[in-house]
């Protein structure tokens, strides 16, 4: 099953970590970062996955001085 999350806004030159959890969640997703709006650079720095309760720790960081807006999307990988 594919998922989105609603669209986040992360402020420039910072790292931050999320936790991404939900019953619409799959060991066997690919996590991707779709941005929305912004001009820094942004990068998934981290991945964990964890199974029992599923669920993501995805750390995120804004190269750039400027604010970045972006959202998670997956498409499950079988």
């Amino acid at each position: 099953m594919a998922w989105t999350t609603n669209t986040v806004t992360q402020n420039g030159n910072t790292t931050v970590t999320w936790q991404i959890s939900g019953s619409a969640l799959s060991t066997h997703d690919c996590v991707v970062l779709k941005p929305t709006s912004g001009s820094s650079g942004v990068k998934i720095t981290s991945i964990t996955v964890y199974r029992d309760p599923t669920r993501y720790s995805v750390t995120v960081q804004v190269v750039g001085s400027a604010a970045m807006a972006y959202r998670f999307a997956a498409e499950q990988m079988d």
